[in-house]
C-alpha cells in the first residue's frame, strides 16, 4: 500500500508491539518473503526493552529529592523493573536509551527499504 495510507493506519495504533504486529499482517497480505517477516519479528523483539525504558523515562513522575537535590523518578514495580518508590536515574541510563532508540531508527529505515524493494510496481518517494 502507499506509504501515507500505511502510516494513517499504524499512527492510530498505540504501542510499538501492536504496530509491529500490524506491519507483520500487512507484510503477510502482500506475500513478502519470509526474510522480511523474520526481520520484522527480530526488530520487534529488539524494540521491547528500549521502548519500555523510554516509557519509564517519559511517563513516570519525576521529583527532586529535598535532601540531596538529585532528580529521581517514582517507580511502581513495572513488569521488568520491580523497584518501588523514588529511584535515582543516572544520566547514563537515559543516554543509553536514546542511543538504543537511535539505533532502532536506523534499522527501521533499512527494513522499510527492504520492504519497499520487494513490493511490486510500487513507486517510492
Amino acid at each position: 500500500m502507499e506509504s501515507g495510507t500505511g502510516a494513517a493506519i499504524t499512527a492510530q495504533i498505540l504501542g510499538a508491539g501492536n504496530r509491529f504486529r500490524t506491519i507483520l499482517a500487512l507484510v503477510s497480505r502482500q506475500n513478502l518473503s519470509s526474510k522480511i517477516r523474520g526481520s520484522v519479528n527480530e526488530l520487534m523483539r529488539r524494540s521491547f526493552d528500549p521502548n519500555e525504558r523510554r516509557n519509564r523515562i517519559v511517563h513516570d513522575a519525576w521529583f527532586v529529592q529535598l535532601a540531596s537535590g538529585q532528580p529521581a523518578q517514582f517507580r511502581s514495580m513495572a513488569t521488568k523493573d520491580l523497584r518501588f518508590g523514588l529511584v535515582e536515574i543516572e544520566q547514563a541510563e537515559i543516554d543509553k536509551t536514546i542511543s538504543d532508540i537511535s539505533g532502532l531508527t536506523v534499522r527501521v529505515n533499512a527494513l522499510r527499504e527492504q520492504i519497499l524493494n520487494e513490493l511490486p510496481h510500487e513507486k517510492h518517494p
